[in-house]
């Protein structure tokens, strides 16, 4: 840990102890956010003074209904924050309210309505702020005799932000601390008057840590929480382990395992590789039977895709998706058509994390298909009559016309891709049909291995 004072480590940690209690305290007066809500802002807050350190920093998002503190909770972490800087987006044009993230440039913006802008839509800024790389525009000021130059503007910082609804943009929803607010009938908030902010920031609590700046601890990840998300929660844990609260540290970790399955539902639904992987199954599965091989056209997902996602995608964007997931294509007649075998739409399936139940059942069939339980989805392995050592491989080419050659070493490679779970085990020696990918290719090769 560093700082900007000739204040030791023991002191920093002192400093900031007690600006988080001072903190919570407030918190708890003025707004109805939870103990660990109160925790989870304040240690957030506390974090933003790494910013001079930092490659990249989340979002905090305060969202709930209104009547719960939201406005208050800006105003009290704005004593507490890295060189804060408050503004409104209600009525903000896109210039304007860039030119205010510009403002807090290293620092901290506390946003009040960031869903209300005028003619405004301020993701774009948002998402990219999170990074120093990326947190930066351009645009033409007259220079010099009707001449223009460009201007850089670098906005990197932190920011916390008053919405009542979500991020349309799954990507910046999964870089926000979420603080959410909830009602607690009954209960009456302190009041914050005129010379509220005057008053506070003159608390040596405050006071104290105003200009420190801290160099965060590097914390071990948890195997079980995406790294995306351990990332956008990392200054709220070292802040945590500053402070030594270890208990906090433990609730937040559960709730990041639950944040990251949120994540996997969100890869599985709103990307459009798997949109249109989606589209193609039930396009398969018209008339209520998934059925496999049989061609569906570019055109009928791009229809499919629009109807269930209001998404515009060319038949070109299309094709380059099924082409990279290993999905046959064949033209006929100027149309162009896919072809997805059993395998494949597993495979595709599998690697995209989509759950349906249909491609599942088919799944199960696959892997018990002549009494295999051990298919991973990279190959079908099937019993086919046994060969002598050596012998002689066959190729199936496009359209099943096979060839007679040596697989030797191919023959190798493939089945040590294959994990057999048979029972009883595959005997070395034993020959197998194997289904590699793309789809129509067909070899007997010898199994040298188990």
């Amino acid at each position: 840990m560093t700082n900007s004072h000739d204040t030791d480590d023991e002191g920093l940690v002192q400093a900031f102890s007690q600006a988080a209690v001072l903190m919570d305290v407030l918190l708890e007066f003025h707004t109805g956010l939870s103990p660990f809500g109160r925790k989870l802002l304040t240690y957030y807050t506390l974090g933003s003074h790494a910013l001079p350190h930092a490659q990249h920093f989340p979002l905090a998002k305060l969202r709930g209904f209104f009547g719960t503190g939201k406005s208050s909770a800006l105003k009290v972490a704005k004593l507490f924050a890295y060189r804060p800087f408050s503004f409104s987006g209600r009525g903000c044009s896109f210039p304007v309210f860039r030119d205010n993230l510009e403002l807090a440039y290293q620092g901290t913006a506390l946003i009040e309505e960031g869903d209300a802008g005028w003619k405004c839509d301020p993701e774009p800024l948002l998402s990219d702020r999170y990074d120093r790389t990326s947190a930066q525009a351009g645009h033409k000021v007259p220079s010099g005799e009707a001449g223009f130059s460009t201007r850089v503007i670098l906005y990197f910082g932190a920011t916390i932000i008053h919405r009542r609804v979500a991020f349309a943009d799954a990507a910046l929803e999964s870089r926000c601390v979420a603080v959410n607010f909830r009602p607690v009938h009954g209960r009456t908030y302190g009041e914050m008057g005129a010379d509220w902010e005057a008053q506070w920031s003159e608390a040596p609590e405050v006071k104290a840590i105003q200009d420190l700046i801290l160099d965060l601890p590097p914390v071990e990840q948890d195997e079980l929480i995406a790294g995306r998300i351990w990332n956008t929660y990392t200054p709220v844990i070292a802040v945590a382990g500053i402070v030594g609260d270890s208990q906090f540290e433990a609730e937040l970790i559960q709730k990041m395992e639950g944040i990251t399955m949120t994540l996997k539902e969100a890869q599985a639904t709103a990307e459009l590789d798997t949109i249109a992987v989606r589209a193609l199954i039930e396009c398969m599965s018209k008339g209520g039977t998934l059925k496999i091989g049989e061609g569906i056209s570019l055109k009928d997902i791009r229809d499919t895709v629009w109807k269930n996602t209001s998404l515009t995608a060319s038949p070109f964007q299309l094709g380059t998706i099924f082409g990279d997931l290993g999905v046959e294509r064949r033209k006929s007649h100027g149309i162009t058509k896919l072809y997805a075998s059993a395998a494949i739409l597993v495979k595709v399936c599998t690697e995209l994390g989509i759950d349906d139940e249909a491609v599942e059942e088919l799944a199960k069939k696959l892997k018990s298909k002549n009494g295999w339980a051990g298919w991973r989805g990279l190959t079908t392995p099937t019993r086919a009559p046994p060969l002598r050592e050596g012998g002689v491989g066959r190729g199936g080419g496009r359209g099943g016309k096979g060839r007679e050659g040596r697989l030797g070493g191919v023959g190798r490679l493939l089945l040590s891709h294959c994990d057999f779970q048979d029972d009883p085990p595959p005997r070395a020696g034993s020959v197998y049909h194997l289904h590699p990918l793309p789809p129509y290719c067909v070899y007997r090769c010898i199994c040298v291995a188990v």
